[in-house]
């Protein structure tokens, strides 16, 4: 399952993987993108004009593509990361995660136990890696195969970012320009111009 997830192979071999950003919804969009030549496409759940159903339709439409589906659900409870992961997500990206508490709850809610708490029901969520696992096997491989990458928007994430990167089942720290952009200490943005 691992090989079947494009960004997992690239960032394990140290290499560079591009992806593409959805925002508007449609399988079609979904279709396209996956269709450019990259590695990954994220469903941007937060700040895009995609719903929970348009999500379902994202996702298998970018793995048929042989394309690794993300999903950035628009906030980090569980029940969001669990809708993600069940409609086959190749990974996650939660947002706004400031402390080692949040990020710890993230992967409990990502992962399957023992690592976690993540309950199994879907039918969808193997059959998005090719080639597809049975039922146990994905049980058995999801942990390894599946992204947890959060994002570091905030003052408070910054003075916690070596902590939040040392969590266990933490894969991937994704810095938020723009949000950390607004901080007067740090502006990205000209905020006089």
């Amino acid at each position: 399952m691992q090989a079947a997830n494009r960004l997992w192979t690239a960032l394990s071999k140290g290499q560079q993987s591009f992806g593409a950003w959805q925002m508007i919804r449609g399988a079609n969009v979904s279709r396209v993108l996956a269709r450019t030549g990259v590695d990954w496409v994220l469903v941007d759940c937060e700040h895009g004009d995609i719903d929970d159903g348009a999500m379902h339709e994202a996702v298998p439409a970018i793995a048929d593509a042989g394309v690794s589906p993300i999903v950035r659900p628009p906030g980090m409870e569980g029940w969001m990361i669990k809708r993600a992961l069940d409609s086959g997500a190749h990974g996650v990206l939660i947002p706004l995660i400031e402390t080692v508490e949040e990020a710890k709850k993230v992967v409990k809610a990502a992962k399957f136990p023992p690592q976690g708490r993540r309950g199994f029901g879907s039918p969808y969520a193997q059959q998005r890696f090719n080639p597809s696992p049975t039922f146990i096997e994905y049980l058995h491989q999801a942990n390894d195969a599946t992204l947890v990458m959060v994002q570091i928007e905030t003052k408070e994430a910054l003075e916690a970012i070596d902590e939040i990167a040392a969590v266990d089942g933490v894969d991937v720290l994704f810095i938020g320009p723009f949000d950390l952009g607004k901080l007067p200490e740090s502006p990205i943005v000209d905020h006089e111009n």
